[in-house]
C-alpha cells in the first residue's frame, strides 16, 4: 500500500480501517512507514465515520500499532470517536514498555474525553471537555511544554500542565486500551473509533480544524 498522494511527511502513522486496509487482523498504515496495527482480542468493524470503523467491547480488545520512536515531547494524534452514553476506556495510549512513561494518554467516559500523560514522578491533567452522543473528532498535540486538547476542531481549555520529562525509548502505542508498567493492558474502551493519525510534529489549530471538517 501507498501513501495518499500529498501526505505530510510528518506523519508517522494513519490507519483508515477501511475495506482496502484491512487484511484479517491486520490494520495497514496508510501513511507510507509501513508501522501495521494488529487487531486483538476480536475487535471487529462497523459502520465507522467515514467508511468502516472499529468496535471494541470494553472487555479484551485492542489494536496494537507496534513501537515508535516518535518524538515525546512533539507530536499530534487525531482521532474520531463514538460517544453512546455509556462509554468507557482509553482512545488511545503511548507507553515504555521498559519504564514508567506515558504519553499521550486520551481517555473518554459516559460524558467526557481526558488527555494526560505521566512521567515517572508524576501525572499531567492537561485538559477534559465535555463529549455530548454521536461521533466527535478529537486531538491532542504537544510541543515541548505546551500540550493542547482539541474536540470537533474546536480548542478546550487546558486545566493543568504536562508531566515534564517523558524518556526518549521507544514506546507501544495502542487504540482502545490503556498499558502500565508490571500490569499489563488494562482499561479496555467499549465504543467506536475511526481514521487514527500520529504525528511527530504539533498540528495547527487551521490543520486540526480542515482534518475535523473533511470527514465530518
Amino acid at each position: 500500500l501507498n501513501a495518499p498522494t500529498g501526505t505530510d511527511t510528518s506523519l508517522k502513522g494513519y490507519w483508515s480501517f477501511n475495506g482496502k486496509d484491512l487484511s484479517g487482523t491486520t490494520a495497514h498504515d496508510r501513511s507510507g512507514t509501513g508501522t501495521h496495527g494488529t487487531l486483538t482480542g476480536g475487535t471487529s468493524i462497523t459502520e465507522g465515520k467515514l467508511g468502516q470503523g472499529l468496535s471494541f467491547d470494553g472487555v479484551n480488545d485492542y489494536v496494537d500499532l507496534g513501537s515508535h520512536v516518535a518524538k515525546q515531547t512533539v507530536y499530534s494524534a487525531t482521532l474520531w470517536v463514538y460517544q453512546s452514553g455509556a462509554s468507557s476506556g482509553f482512545l488511545f495510549f503511548r507507553g515504555n514498555s521498559g519504564g514508567c512513561f506515558y504519553n499521550p494518554r486520551v481517555s473518554i467516559d459516559s460524558t467526557s474525553v481526558t488527555y494526560t500523560e505521566s512521567g515517572c514522578s508524576s501525572t499531567g491533567l492537561i485538559g477534559s471537555a465535555p463529549l455530548p452522543l454521536g461521533w466527535h473528532h478529537v486531538a491532542v498535540t504537544r510541543n515541548g511544554s505546551t500540550s493542547r486538547l482539541y474536540v470537533d476542531g474546536k480548542l478546550m481549555p487546558t486545566t493543568g500542565s504536562d508531566a515534564g520529562e517523558l524518556g526518549t525509548s521507544n514506546a507501544q502505542v495502542i487504540i482502545g486500551a490503556g498499558w502500565e508498567y508490571g500490569i499489563g493492558y488494562n482499561s479496555y474502551l467499549n465504543t467506536k473509533t475511526d481514521e487514527f493519525r500520529l504525528y511527530d510534529r504539533e498540528l495547527s489549530a487551521n490543520e486540526i480544524l480542515g482534518l475535523y471538517n473533511q470527514s465530518r
